[in-house]
């Protein structure tokens, strides 16, 4: 699962850079429709049955998803994609933060002092810049729109995991998928009414590649839905949380994205935190 989804990020920050977000939210997640297709051969007619009880639960968390997406693609047009990515992992501090304020779980000080370090690495990536004829140069807003995305993806994956408890977790994963494409869809025209920006045209041969490449989707949300039913959420998200360093080696080559050592350093902690975190609030 954490491999797919490196590889998907990898390839469509490409396009990433090429369009808006929300335009290519709409592209990629309307594409699954038919790329996620193949999970329907491990989805049975008694599953289908029980869709419409949490569908309303899929439906919110792709609206949270669409969102997320958009920021998603929004920050690597402003950041190198392994910064980018190191920023996004910190969705788990979120979802660590939520489980003490609202489900009254305690934090172990090991945890506080793991948070801490998080927060400050964080800080720490912030003031590392890069000069990438590339990248837009507004580092500063890819930095808040890779944070805004750890907040809502948190949100969005929570009903994920969710109702991937409560029904068969492929076909939670699929119309999660194209809840957020109806989502993203509507945020569109929305914006078109309101804004009067247009969801940008493209040629049919880049939206053959986009879809090539979201099918990757089937491996990457299919693997981490049935993760989630089988253990942990904990656990899950500790292991895509070495993301980061895959994509960051990745993008060297592909999109001759050469980090400094500080960068490194700094995506490396924050890596180590993160599971360091899932370890001390298990404890």
């Amino acid at each position: 699962s954490m491999l797919a989804y490196a590889i998907h990020n990898l390839l469509i920050t490409r396009h990433a850079r090429q369009m808006d977000g929300l335009s290519l939210a709409i592209y990629r997640n309307m594409s699954l429709i038919i790329g996620m297709s193949p999970l329907f051969l491990f989805i049975s007619i008694d599953d289908l049955k029980q869709l419409p009880a949490v569908l309303p639960m899929i439906a919110l968390g792709g609206f949270f998803g669409a969102i997320s997406i958009t920021l998603q693609y929004l920050a690597f047009q402003r950041l190198p994609v392994g910064v980018a990515s190191a920023f996004m992992k910190t969705s788990a501090l979120f979802l660590t933060l939520w489980a003490y304020l609202f489900l009254n779980e305690s934090l172990a000080p090991a945890s506080l002092a793991v948070i801490f370090i998080i927060i400050a690495t964080i800080f720490y990536l912030g003031l590392q810049k890069n000069h990438m004829p590339h990248l837009n140069k507004e580092t500063e807003k890819g930095i808040a729109y890779a944070i805004g995305n750890a907040f809502i993806v948190s949100i969005a994956f929570f009903f994920l995991s969710k109702a991937s408890r409560l029904v068969n977790p492929l076909m939670a994963a699929y119309f999660w998928e194209i809840c957020i494409g109806l989502s993203a869809l509507a945020l569109g025209i929305l914006r078109q009414l309101t804004l009067k920006q247009k969801i940008t045209k493209i040629p049919l041969k880049t939206f053959g590649k986009i879809a090539a490449i979201g099918s990757l989707t089937t491996i990457g949300t299919g693997g981490y839905a049935l993760a989630i039913q089988l253990g942990p959420i904990g656990i899950a998200s500790a292991v895509g949380a070495t993301a980061p360093v895959v994509l960051s080696l990745l993008s060297y080559s592909y999109h001759k994205e050469k980090l400094k050592r500080k960068q490194w350093l700094g995506i490396i902690i924050v890596v180590l935190s993160i599971v360091a975190l899932k370890i001390t609030s298990d404890l």
